[in-house]
């Protein structure tokens, strides 16, 4: 069936088939028992183990991250990264084998966009590189200097660097993502009452969340600068948590924390820091120690599949060069920079124009607006008009394949690719979160006809 015919079919009954319920559970490993467990999104109730105790040689989970595959990855205090089936946590392979490149411990893992796993090493004070595809490790990236003091959590910064947290030094170092270069420290040792540096994440203004686990505290900081700008929650004060090691913004867009003494998850509000509620405390989870989490769907439709059928997806749409920096897949530009988005032909085209249908919304994916699209085309991070006019709707719409009663009537001039799609030389003209993903015609995509491309936000400061 073409995807013609597929597209006609699918505006006759998408509101049917597409209006299903994303689902985003909440995935927290359990340190001492050599579990990950599963939590419902909604009520934090237990819904069993979702990697079973030892599976693959399991010991000591800690960092989790969801790959390009869609597969899911966990770190193991026994040198070693672990893959596991996403839909069902069954075991696959070893993906980096124990002791590769020097691993020692590993703590926080993170995907970036250059096609990399970046895994801290935490018995030896360094951050090291992986082959996305093979888990063979990178030789010419040197992060270990610095002087690290057991580091736990890395994140993406929005200029491209790795940010790294030092924990008994107390401070967030920076390394340059092409070399592994020490850039210096973006927040200095002890600041503002920084004490055991663990997990960090960042708000969605861009401010930099750390984790400071012996005051009980998370520190909010400006991520360009170091500068501190306030405490952003204090745990100790009526919530029952101390030592808070991971923290992860929800599809709700609240704050969860990880409490390993606690044994228990609790959630701040995403905008004050006040306490919300003890999201899971569930004895017959037998959790214990929890230390890393992750949520099971909302970043993993920012990867789209273009080529995936024949190997690791890859990206096609580019915003100022990038596709989009860390998991989350954002880039943080002035309100006044030149913007200009670029539409590549997937690998399966490598000469020719190829017809894409791209979208532009306000706002930044959650678990409620992933989409998945009828026949294998793939999932969505918003809802395109393919959806039959599901909310937030896009504000722009580029279309070159036609069918516009499914994919949309064009509100942008749309060529096809390689082109520029949007060029606003003055920039945005307003602050302000985006969202950018389409479809493209690509034979080497799970469906055989087309393919989700990789997806942007841009944050217009």
């Amino acid at each position: 069936m073409s995807l013609r015919s597929l597209l006609q079919l699918t505006a006759a009954w998408a509101v049917a088939v597409v209006t299903q319920a994303a689902q985003a559970d909440l995935l927290v490993s359990s340190y001492t028992t050599h579990r990950v467990l599963r939590f419902d999104e909604s009520t934090g109730a237990y819904l069993g183990d979702f990697v079973t105790a030892g599976s693959g040689g399991l010991i000591a989970p800690t960092g989790l991250a969801f790959g390009p595959d869609g597969n899911l990855y966990v770190g193991s205090l026994v040198d070693s990264v672990l893959r596991y089936d996403s839909r069902t946590g069954s075991f696959i392979d070893v993906f980096v084998e124990p002791g590769s490149g020097g691993l020692d411990g590993a703590e926080d893992i993170r995907f970036g966009s250059d096609g990399f796993l970046y895994v801290v090493s935490r018995r030896n004070g360094s951050l090291l590189r992986y082959d996305a595809a093979t888990g063979v490790p990178d030789p010419s990236f040197q992060a270990d200097g610095g002087n690290l003091d057991e580091p736990m959590g890395v994140v993406f910064s929005a200029t491209g660097d790795l940010l790294v947290t030092s924990r008994y030094d107390a401070r967030v170092a920076r390394f340059d993502r092409a070399s592994g270069a020490y850039l210096g420290d973006l927040v200095a040792a002890g600041s503002n009452g920084l004490s055991l540096a663990y997990g960090m994440t960042f708000m969605p203004e861009g401010d930099l969340l750390v984790a400071s686990g012996a005051s009980n505290e998370v520190l909010r900081f400006d991520s360009s600068t170091g500068e501190f700008i306030g405490v952003f929650s204090v745990f100790a004060s009526g919530t029952g948590i101390d030592t808070p090691v991971d923290i992860e913004f929800g599809p709700d867009g609240l704050l969860y924390a990880s409490s390993a003494p606690m044994e228990a998850v609790h959630r701040f509000d995403g905008i004050t820091g006040a306490f919300v509620d003890v999201f899971v405390d569930a004895p017959e989870a037998d959790l214990d120690w929890p230390t890393f989490l992750a949520f099971t769907r909302e970043v993993s439709c920012r990867t789209g599949n273009v080529n995936a059928a024949t190997g690791l997806p890859m990206n096609v749409l580019f915003a100022n060069g990038s596709p989009g920096i860390g998991a989350e897949r954002v880039i943080s530009i002035s309100s006044t920079d030149p913007l200009a988005v670029f539409v590549d032909r997937p690998a399966s085209r490598p000469t020719g124009p190829v017809a894409f249908a791209l979208y532009a919304w306000v706002g930044r994916p959650t678990v409620a607006t992933v989409d998945t699209l009828p026949f294998g085309v793939g999932v969505t991070c918003m809802p395109t008009p393919v959806s039959g006019g599901m909310e937030p709707r896009p504000k722009a719409t580029w279309n070159s394949i036609g069918l516009t009663g499914a994919l949309g009537t064009p509100t942008r001039s749309s060529p096809k690719a390689p082109a520029v799609a949007l060029r606003l030389p003055r920039g945005v003209g307003r602050m302000g979160t985006f969202f950018l993903q389409g479809i493209i015609l690509d034979p080497a995509s799970p469906s055989g006809q087309a393919a989700v491309t990789n997806g942007i936000v841009i944050v217009s400061e």
